[in-house]
């Protein structure tokens, strides 16, 4: 059923983000900064200190982003929870990380999968990404979309994102957690590839319909279509956006790739690109971008491979996933 659907959400979901991105509201690219930006020594690997999280209400939190931007609405991280038992400093932690514009993911989707990932043994850490949900700027001129046509703009909020999962690792290190690993959707599981290129804390990580190829996407996909006037003079150092531009930290049995075959936002050729690259464990299947997410089979499948790779670290864990 599936495969007769895959395409048509994509599409969908690819003509109702036509409009998200804008070009740089004071008619700037930006190019020379941006690139100057990208090659600082900390941009993959943020200097940031364990997060201050402070728990609000029952299962949610706050922070403060340790890479401030200039908007003030996306300095202030919240998220959410979910423990594997009252114990949880003990367990195994996945870092969440959502899709882009998929606020929708974050609220309805994600708690579902926490509560599997609770179950196994495996607590659930979510956050909303910069410039998504409560992060989104209010004040008129400012950028609202992660992506824009000031690619200064993107840069600075990849490398927030990047110190914003960091310090939320770093903390979960702080109080014992014995494994922590990311799960990314879309733009989040390019994210988690670069942390799993670059970061320590990290022990294993999840890329689920991945972006592999960040150029591909800004160059190929219809609602990028505002800003490609804006990206003609990129140069050769963006192609550090991509991840097969990365050598992976984790070993190839710490990483799994979940690929749909009919994905229209990550052809199926910029994911065979990096399987051969870093030879992650992957699955694929006959799904689009938007049906994947869709399929429970395949998420406690997913979860049952972070409780069984976590387990490494935490031999008592008890994979109950499938129940």
């Amino acid at each position: 059923m599936w495969r007769f659907i895959a395409q048509p959400l994509d599409r969908l979901a690819i003509r109702s983000a036509c409009g998200s991105v804008l070009p740089s509201p004071d008619g700037l690219a930006r190019i020379e900064e941006a690139s100057e930006f990208l090659r600082r020594a900390d941009f993959f690997t943020p200097h940031v200190d364990p997060a201050a999280v402070e728990f609000t209400r029952k299962n949610e939190f706050v922070f403060a982003s340790p890479a401030p931007s200039s908007a003030a609405n996306s300095n202030v991280v919240p998220g959410r929870f979910e423990p594997a038992q009252k114990n949880w400093q003990e367990r195994p932690s996945i870092i969440l990380l959502h899709g882009w514009n998929a606020e929708l993911q974050y609220r309805w989707l994600f708690p579902f999968w926490a509560q599997l990932l609770a179950r196994a043994g495996v607590n659930a850490f979510m956050f909303e990404l910069p410039f998504h949900g409560a992060r989104r700027p209010l004040a008129p001129g400012e950028i609202k979309n992660f992506l824009s046509g000031n690619l200064l703009h993107v840069m600075q909020a990849t490398h927030q994102a990047l110190a914003d999962t960091r310090a939320m690792a770093l903390w979960l290190r702080a109080q014992g957690s014995p494994c922590v690993g990311v799960w990314g959707v879309s733009l989040g599981a390019w994210l988690a590839g670069l942390m799993a290129a670059h970061q320590s804390e990290i022990d294993l990580a999840v890329m689920l319909t991945p972006v592999m190829r960040m150029d591909r996407a800004l160059q190929d996909l219809p609602f990028c279509n505002a800003i490609r006037d804006d990206l003609r003079g990129v140069g050769e150092e963006f192609h550090l956006l991509n991840l097969v531009a990365h050598t992976a930290r984790l070993s190839s049995d710490r990483m799994l790739v979940v690929a749909p075959e009919l994905d229209l936002f990550a052809p199926r050729e910029t994911i065979t690109e990096l399987v051969a690259a870093w030879q992650p464990e992957t699955w694929w299947f006959q799904h689009g971008h938007i049906s994947i997410l869709l399929a429970s089979k395949i998420m406690r499948r997913v979860v049952q491979w972070i409780a069984r790779t976590a387990s490494v670290n935490t031999p008592a864990i008890v994979a109950s996933a499938a129940k």
